[in-house]
């Protein structure tokens, strides 16, 4: 595709690289025959399918699991040396305070270990590589406040071919290169669109 400002030649992209402005998106009019069937019988039918096809993307499985676990290891390790200090006889701390003072990492030990099953299940999960067009996209926007982080998550929603439409969490990054109207193969693993590789057709 080129840049309506510049014309030079750029990548799926929400920016041009080379004089940063922004990429003009389909209009809601352009889109109205994403989901044309035909578009899917020119995709099938593509030279550049087979390339996209044999794509392998890596998503971050081990991260998902491993940085969790070793939050969990962590709570676990202060709530042992927690409880130890306020075992002693010589200043019994209140059964009230203990109990409190133990709810907080419990619940922090409790939140990881969840994060851990939810690594486990995504690293399981196959990777799906599939016609699809991008419907629309979100964000959702939590925490913030006076001391706390913003944290935004992405969302596609995409149409595959036999009909069916469904929405996936992704990433930023990804959120930043597709659009509405987009067709190409969709790979999702679990409930996350991990890539999607765009057919001109």
């Amino acid at each position: 595709m080129n840049c309506d400002r510049c014309g030079a030649t750029i990548e799926e992209s929400a920016f041009c690289k080379y004089c940063g402005a922004r990429v003009v998106r389909p209009s809601a009019d352009a889109r109205a025959g994403a989901t044309d069937p035909a578009r899917f019988e020119l995709a099938a039918a593509s030279p550049n399918l087979p390339v996209a096809m044999a794509h392998e993307p890596r998503p971050p499985v081990v991260i998902n699991i491993v940085a969790p676990l070793f939050m969990a290891v962590f709570g676990i390790g202060f709530l042992a040396v927690a409880t130890s200090m306020m075992g002693g006889d010589d200043m019994p701390a209140p059964a009230g305070f203990r109990l409190l003072f133990a709810a907080i990492p419990l619940a922090f030990i409790g939140i990881c270990a969840w994060m851990v099953v939810r690594g486990v299940r995504f690293a399981r999960a196959p990777v799906r590589k599939t016609l699809a067009v991008v419907i629309d996209e979100r964000t959702a926007v939590s925490g913030g406040g006076k001391n706390g982080s913003v944290r935004t998550t992405y969302y596609a929603t995409v149409q595959f071919q036999a009909g069916d439409r469904l929405e996936y969490e992704t990433y930023d990054w990804l959120a930043g290169r597709i659009a509405a109207g987009d067709l190409g193969v969709a790979f999702t693993k679990g409930d996350t669109l991990i890539d999607f590789l765009r057919l001109e057709v």
